[in-house]
């Protein structure tokens, strides 16, 4: 994905005010560009989305742990989070 400023600077603000349900308010955006016929607005939407994925892929989650031999995060054994991933 190409990077640019904009799309992560939406990204971020959508995180700060939707927390993990961010991603679901950009697919709604892009929804709506393509309802309205702006094609350009919904790629643009879209990128946002995968910004917001990988942003938040990168923040640990409440019941995450980091296994240090992998270097991967896993739910603890019995944790419950409302934290949705792809």
């Amino acid at each position: 994905m190409e990077s640019n400023p904009d799309t992560y600077r939406a990204a971020y603000i959508l995180i700060e005010e939707h927390g993990d349900e961010a991603v679901f308010h950009a697919i709604m955006r892009a929804d709506a560009m393509l309802f309205k016929g702006d094609i350009e607005g919904r790629a643009a939407w879209l990128r946002v989305v995968k910004a917001v994925n990988e942003l938040l892929d990168e923040q640990p989650g409440e019941h995450d742990v980091l296994h240090l031999g992998t270097g991967r995060r896993r739910r603890r054994a019995g944790a419950t989070c409302c934290r949705t991933r792809r």
